[in-house]
């Protein structure tokens, strides 16, 4: 009981010290804290952007996934270079034809 009652008075005594060494120790957590941890109000637009981020990411990955593959991509070149040597055929042919078609026309007017 001796032991209560001077643990009181010294309190009774320095409480003032002791209410100083405590706001103190408090103060040193808070800013430990404070400089290794962040904030949840400053996570909020970093979760926003990285959000908005995965979006435009998957959308990208969209995209990509419907471009042609290399083989593919192969082929059509292949046909592109076939289409090529058909047109330049036909317009041989178109030629030779307004050819005739001129030679038929001119023999009509000349009857």
């Amino acid at each position: 009981m001796d032991m209560i009652t001077s643990s009181l008075e010294f309190v009774r005594l320095n409480w003032a010290v002791l209410v100083f060494l405590a706001g103190l120790v408090w103060g040193a957590i808070k800013l430990t804290i404070n400089t290794n941890y962040v904030r949840h109000e400053d996570m909020l637009p970093l979760r926003n952007g990285l959000r908005e981020t995965k979006s435009r990411l998957s959308h990208i990955e969209n995209k990509v996934d419907n471009l042609p593959s290399s083989e593919e991509m192969s082929e059509l070149k292949i046909l592109m270079s076939e289409l090529r040597g058909d047109n330049k055929a036909i317009v041989q042919s178109v030629k030779g034809l307004s050819h005739q078609v001129s030679l038929l026309v001119e023999k009509e007017i000349k009857k």
